[in-house]
């Protein structure tokens, strides 16, 4: 995969402090409607809570903000490399993906979706934040592996069927523990893909 330049590096590592933050906001009492930011938010990140409060203005925006970088993450930080060979390209691409979802930041985000659908007014933003992303995904995907033997729709199904999978790990580490490892299922992932993209009619 594609080095970081300096730039993206620095916007990682800024997010990751941002995400970290509300990532542990399990971990405070529920914010009241006065006093929406748990102290653990600017204590995390490393900033004042009225450098927080000026930057996003409310708690909406702050987790609209915590799911747009995801999606950020996945779509633009490392795109897919279309000039490697075809299973390396698949291999590059579900290593992209499991960089992300292994990250607290994922966790922090499905505790935004799960809490937050109750909430009329950021909800439907979320849902069209995951929607734009998910079409941007299958897009790539589709133009990355467009040499193989699968058509397009087959490929995007493909992409749901690693993303389900890559998700399932993920919050599998919620119960087992943030030292679990993955590398075996990984492996049987990427076996199992390239041999679609090998052999569709097996």
């Amino acid at each position: 995969m594609k080095a970081l330049t300096p730039s993206l590096q620095v916007q990682r590592k800024k997010r990751h402090g941002r995400n970290h933050a509300v990532s542990n906001r399990s971990a405070a009492p529920p914010p009241s409607a006065n006093c929406w930011m748990p102290p653990s938010i600017p204590a995390n990140a490393k900033v004042s809570r009225g450098a927080v409060q000026h930057h996003f203005g409310s708690r909406d925006s702050l987790l609209a903000a915590v799911v747009s970088d995801l999606g950020q993450s996945l779509t633009v930080s490392n795109p897919i490399e279309n000039d490697l060979p075809l299973l390396r390209r698949l291999d590059a691409a579900i290593d992209r993906d499991w960089e992300i979802f292994s990250n607290p930041q994922f966790l922090a985000v499905i505790q935004i979706w799960m809490a937050e659908r109750g909430n009329a007014k950021l909800f439907p933003d979320i849902q069209r934040m995951v929607r734009d992303v998910e079409t941007d995904l299958d897009k790539q995907w589709a133009e990355a592996l467009e040499d193989s033997e699968l058509s397009e729709r087959e490929i995007v199904a493909l992409r749901h069927v690693v993303l389900s999978s890559l998700r399932g790990l993920a919050l599998r580490t919620v119960s087992i523990g943030r030292n679990a490892t993955w590398e075996k299922e990984l492996e049987m992932l990427k076996r199992m893909v390239r041999q679609l993209l090998i052999d569709p009619g097996q």
